[in-house]
């Protein structure tokens, strides 16, 4: 009955089809980005519409997730060390020359305690860039204070201009990317064009809280792309529906990202490995993927996506009985928290039931993504789904598992501590050779199958409806929507 009354709400859509539209391309997101400063953009939408403002050194290959360069010309091993050659043409959106000056001054910022910028927590562990033919020619070498395999991956953070690299947060800051920001108020960022290809259009990023309210303003004709916005089963319905537009196409893509629940280990009883393991059992994963993603993803054997090559554990398999018999006698209820998304919120109730069926009670609490990472950070949940996106390198996991990575250092919010698993990623880090390397990050995944410090869910895929005039649009592999720029 739900489910045909939130697709019947759809119908009114017809009253909106002849309401105005800005010019340009509408993209429509579920909540605010928290920050379009790319030294502090932590959440999705942040990171991805910074990155079409900013330009970084290096980034994800789209396709295979291998580091390539993105503002360089050219990245290079040397004994190693990373050397970055910038085009002799690169340039800021004010027209000023882009230089390793502004290399140096941008890793320097984002490095320095007083700052505060997340990027420390990487680029602390370099060491200080050199400008091999002066600060105002073109060549930086880069080294790490101890061996890094992922030290070309580690320069992808934005390239700032030299005298604005240190501005307090959410100061406007010049960018060098595809677009500039135009303007930006409470539910609507609108990024411009910069620079002068032809056919580039503004984008209109417009937060629409209400799914029904999203679905509505694509088939009315007034979005152009919504990308992870709907629930997969209900996107990927829209196009066959009778009032779509013409041209509407809704097409899946492979992601980088892994679903999980995440256990306060510190909270008893989850701070007990046989309980950890009866609830990992007590959950139908596949039965989320069908009913929950419409089949638009896959089962996760462990926490790293398949395409980095890292053996996964063997699946777990669903065993309600089992889970029952041993979580038999314990107390709740569990605290499940969420964020406001109906397909998160959906997901999280089937969870909660799975595990209260198995015996322990859970009650399921929402909230707005930054009340939500707030209490996931201060560790005031037992249980909490969540989308770990850009797994684009096996050190990922370092910010997930690693006990220097707990809050507020990382995004530890399991509170895993494990000295073997420190030991690994540290390792894994060092290690340039790529067999040895995958034979490390194959043991940790083994170690957080054994205790179930968390609990790999699924890799769901990008689903992304695009309007006739934005088919060139699709999220890349990583998530990025550099593509808007051909839009």
């Amino acid at each position: 009955m739900r489910r045909r009354t939130f697709l019947g709400s759809l119908a009114v859509v017809a009253g909106c089809r002849n309401a105005p539209r800005a010019e340009g391309v509408e993209v429509v997101v579920p909540s605010d980005p928290l920050s379009l400063d790319p030294r502090f953009s932590v959440d999705v939408h942040g990171m991805r519409l910074s990155r079409l403002v900013h330009l970084t050194l290096t980034r994800p290959d789209p396709t295979t997730l291998e580091p390539t360069a993105a503002l360089a010309e050219t990245v290079h091993w040397e004994k190693g060390a990373v050397v970055v050659t910038l085009p002799k043409d690169a340039r800021f959106h004010d027209g000023s020359r882009l230089t390793a000056r502004d290399v140096l001054a941008s890793f320097a910022a984002l490095a320095d305690v007083a700052l505060g910028s997340p990027s420390r927590r990487v680029l602390s562990q370099l060491e200080t860039p050199e400008a091999l033919d002066g600060e105002t020619g073109r060549v930086v070498r880069f080294r790490g204070k101890s061996p890094r395999a992922t030290l070309l991956g580690d320069l992808d953070f934005p390239i700032l201009r030299a005298d604005e690299a240190a501005r307090p947060r959410d100061a406007v800051l010049t960018g060098s990317g595809s677009h500039r920001l135009a303007s930006r108020a409470p539910g609507l960022v609108v990024l411009e064009p910069a620079g002068a290809r032809p056919g580039r259009s503004t984008l209109h990023v417009r937060t629409v809280r209400d799914e029904a309210a999203r679905a509505m303003r694509i088939l009315g004709g007034r979005a152009d792309v919504v990308a992870n916005a709907l629930g997969p089963t209900l996107a990927l319905s829209l196009p066959s529906r009778s009032d779509a537009p013409a041209g509407l196409l809704a097409r899946t893509y492979p992601s980088a990202s892994t679903t999980m629940l995440l256990l306060q280990n510190e909270r008893p009883p989850l701070d007990r490995p046989e309980v950890r393991r009866a609830i990992a059992e007590a959950i139908d994963r596949a039965g989320l993927v069908a009913g929950k993603l419409g089949g638009a993803g896959s089962v996760a054997r462990g926490l790293l996506p398949p395409s980095l090559g890292v053996a996964a554990p063997p699946e777990r398999a669903w065993a309600p009985e089992r889970a029952r018999a041993a979580l038999a006698g314990q107390s709740g209820p569990l605290v499940l928290v969420t964020g406001v998304d109906r397909i998160r919120v959906g997901i999280a109730r089937v969870i909660a039931q799975a595990i209260g069926d198995a015996g322990i009670p859970v009650e399921v609490r929402t909230f707005e993504l930054a009340t939500l990472l707030a209490r996931l950070g201060a560790g005031d949940f037992h249980l909490a789904p969540l989308i770990a996106s850009e797994l684009t390198d096996p050190d990922n996991l370092r910010w997930y598992l690693h006990s220097q990575a707990i809050p507020p250092a990382g995004a530890n919010r399991a509170r895993v501590r494990d000295p073997d698993l420190d030991r690994w990623i540290d390792e894994g880090l060092a290690e340039t050779d790529p067999a040895a390397r995958r034979a490390l990050y194959a043991r940790i995944e083994a170690r957080v199958h054994e205790r179930a410090y968390v609990l790999p869910l699924f890799h769901e895929h990008h689903v992304a409806l695009t309007s006739s005039r934005a088919h060139a649009f699709h999220p890349t592999v990583d998530g990025r929507w550099s593509t808007l720029a051909d839009v």
